[in-house]
């Protein structure tokens, strides 16, 4: 009950903290709506930011799970493919500024998005199912998108069996789901966005419930 009324306490700073990324973002939006837009989350270290470098060509900041390195939320371009863009946004699962890092997460929501991908990092799939289940009632969406990061100590028979299951118990379609390690290739991340997009965009808008459940994985401890 005290961490929950803590959560609430906060929901005013959340709110203000967010104003200050809608007006980054408003003016763009209110030209580029119409672009494909494509929203990164993912635990603090987990790989989603380098994911984002290699899919943009970018050199942002990774954390490697020590701090956080993208506190607010970051838009990029896909080279090679137009009007397609990139949320990267903050990491959960952070020890300090968590509101500015909901903030952030929840700018990205309120724009009309083609894909919502979820990073996490290869473990046991009984802790990948919690972490996966936690995103998706944060979002109230099981169809997200699914990276798992760092497969190398997966084989590829696997990584298919591995996938294959996750899907199936948290309903993710797997034409949405994907595995990596650090040797895969650009080409193969970009294939399976083309792939895994909505052709329509889906308008998001966080009920106070939804930033709540954002506001416990984001400071949740490691």
């Amino acid at each position: 009950r005290g961490v929950h009324n803590s959560q609430r306490s906060s929901h005013k700073q959340l709110q203000r903290s967010g104003h200050t990324h809608r007006i980054m973002f408003a003016r763009f939006f209110g030209h580029y709506n119409k672009e494909k837009l494509i929203a990164f989350f993912g635990k603090q270290g987990h790989g989603k930011t380098t994911i984002v470098n290699k899919t943009c060509r970018t050199r942002h900041p990774t954390s490697g799970g020590i701090n956080s390195c993208t506190p607010h939320a970051v838009m990029v371009p896909i080279p090679d493919l137009p009007q397609h863009y990139v949320f990267d946004t903050p990491g959960t699962e952070v020890a300090e500024d968590v509101e500015t890092h909901v903030a952030g997460q929840a700018v990205a929501l309120e724009h009309p998005l083609n894909l919502i991908v979820f990073v996490v990092k290869a473990t046991r799939l009984g802790e990948l199912r919690r972490a996966i289940g936690e995103f998706q009632d944060a979002i109230g969406m099981d169809d997200v998108g699914l990276i798992i990061t760092h497969c190398e100590g997966w084989s590829l028979q696997e990584r298919k069996a591995n996938l294959s299951q996750i899907c199936g118990d948290q309903d993710i379609s797997e034409h949405k789901a994907l595995t990596v390690d650090m040797k895969t290739k650009r080409e193969t991340i970009l294939e399976f966005i083309l792939g895994a997009m909505d052709k329509r965009p889906r308008d998001w808008r966080l009920s106070d419930d939804q930033m709540l459940k954002f506001a416990a994985i984001s400071q949740a401890t490691r």
